[in-house]
């Protein structure tokens, strides 16, 4: 499973964005659960091949949202897993902005 995952802040809420392509006799089987130990995530995909059936000749592009939650400032790590191997890991930092923002000029 190639998998491409990104992390985005908004609100104050972090989440991952993983997108991925399968197609052929690939089937996503279940997701899940997200775990966090301290500042370390995993999330888990259990990606199967079906056999015995006709595999159609088309490449589906999936994508799934997984809501981390409210994140203090630090550096992070999240391991993606198929079947509970390790496929993926992305480690992000979050910020706090100090100071005024940038106002319109009026």
């Amino acid at each position: 499973m190639a998998v491409s995952v990104s992390v985005v802040t908004v609100n104050g809420i972090t989440s991952t964005e993983y997108k991925w392509n399968q197609g052929g006799c690939e089937d996503l089987d279940s997701t899940g659960p997200l775990i966090r130990k301290g500042s370390h995530f995993s999330y888990n995909f259990d990606l199967k091949m079906e056999t015995g059936v006709p595999c159609p000749q088309y490449v589906i592009a999936e994508h799934t949202t997984v809501v981390l939650g409210k994140l203090t400032p630090g550096t992070y790590t999240l391991t993606t897993t198929s079947w509970g191997v390790p496929v993926a890991t992305t480690t992000f930092t979050i910020t706090t902005i100090s100071g005024k923002q940038p106002g319109n000029g009026r």
